[in-house]
């Protein structure tokens, strides 16, 4: 059942070292999705990616994402947020985004 919050007993897939599957929407509205690693703060999620990608190009179009997280040791034991890119920043030295992602909902 979607939530805005994350549920106590999966907030450990958000903590650990874990790759998530961030899917994005190319411009004719077709899925695109890729395998990234992420940091959570306790309120946001991280992505870090280059900016001449086509994932960056899919978020300037259309900034709803959708990730899902799986525990490695549980394959059925999931977690997925869907949100909007809050902020994207771009650090000159290393050609890199940040993006921030508010969540809408969650689903197990």
């Amino acid at each position: 059942m979607p939530s805005s919050e994350v549920p106590e007993g999966h907030r450990d897939l958000l903590e650990r070292p874990l790759f998530a599957h961030l899917a994005t929407l190319r411009p004719d509205g077709s899925p695109q999705s890729s395998v990234m690693w992420f940091a959570w703060d306790g309120e946001r999620i991280r992505f870090s990616h280059t900016r001449n990608r086509q994932k960056y190009r899919n978020l300037e179009n259309d900034r709803r994402i959708s990730f899902h997280v799986q525990d490695p040791a549980n394959p059925y034991r999931t977690l997925e947020v869907r949100g909007r890119v809050e902020s994207s920043r771009c650090s000159l030295t290393q050609r890199r985004s940040f993006i921030k992602v508010s969540r809408s909902d969650t689903t197990l």
